[in-house]
């Protein structure tokens, strides 16, 4: 995989399901609230999602090597770590 697609796949990993958090919060809530303020919480909330979404990135190889899938690990470290190869 080129890094340039590495790099693609990284980001939408972490800010994807942000978005995603948010556009769901602005299509549900936006139309019968006011939109401003479901924006605003929606933005908020969607910093907590980031949040999470980036400790899953940075640690699901170590999770993975913890489970006993060791090859799978290191796989995932190469993947994702340039330096790691």
């Amino acid at each position: 995989m080129s890094p340039r697609a590495r790099s693609l796949t990284a980001t939408l990993l972490t800010f994807g399901p942000a978005c995603a958090w948010l556009a769901f919060l602005l299509l549900r809530y936006g139309p019968e609230r006011d939109l401003r303020w479901t924006l605003a919480y929606g933005l908020l909330s969607s910093l907590g999602v980031l949040g999470l979404s980036t400790v899953f990135v940075a640690w699901f190889p170590w999770t993975v090597e913890r489970l006993g899938l060791r090859s799978f690990g290191a796989w995932l470290r190469t993947w994702w770590d340039e330096d790691a190869r």
